[in-house]
């Protein structure tokens, strides 16, 4: 099973980009979250993690209003490396295809948009329907 929950700040807004699919249109939203790790007696670590969900419909204004560069995330979705290579050197790229994004702190007042995407980047793979939404205090931390 390939699953991760990661909690971190947004680097910068995310962006989103209207995606002429081949048999369906859909809008792409991505962004980048930081994510550090303090360490006592030498020096922190930050990590940098890309992500990204697609929609079928363009996302509201409220629902990315709350995306803004150094908003508190949780992103709970799937990891997918790909393999680059240049100038003769190898890059394993690593990122997350998002099930959910979710600010940390922000209400869920019953709009559907302010907690799930509809489907993952794969426009033939759509998320499992959303029956039951958790809310701030059901998060684990």
């Amino acid at each position: 099973m390939n699953h991760i929950t990661i909690v971190g700040r947004l680097t910068e807004s995310v962006k989103v980009t209207k995606v002429d699919g081949k048999d369906n249109d859909f809008y792409s939203v991505r962004g980048r979250i930081a994510d550090n790790i303090y360490r006592k007696n030498s020096d922190d670590i930050t990590n940098f993690i890309d992500f990204s969900f697609a929609r079928s419909n363009e996302p509201n204004t409220n629902y990315i209003s709350r995306l803004a560069k150094g908003s508190e995330v949780v992103i709970m979705g799937e990891v997918v490396t790909s393999k680059n290579e240049t100038d003769g050197h190898t890059y394993h790229n690593v990122r997350v295809n998002a099930k959910t994004v979710r600010s940390v702190g922000s209400s869920t007042s019953g709009d559907p948009e302010s907690s799930e995407p509809t489907q993952t980047l794969s426009p033939s793979t759509s998320a499992a329907p959303v029956t039951d939404t958790p809310t701030d205090e059901d998060l684990p931390f």
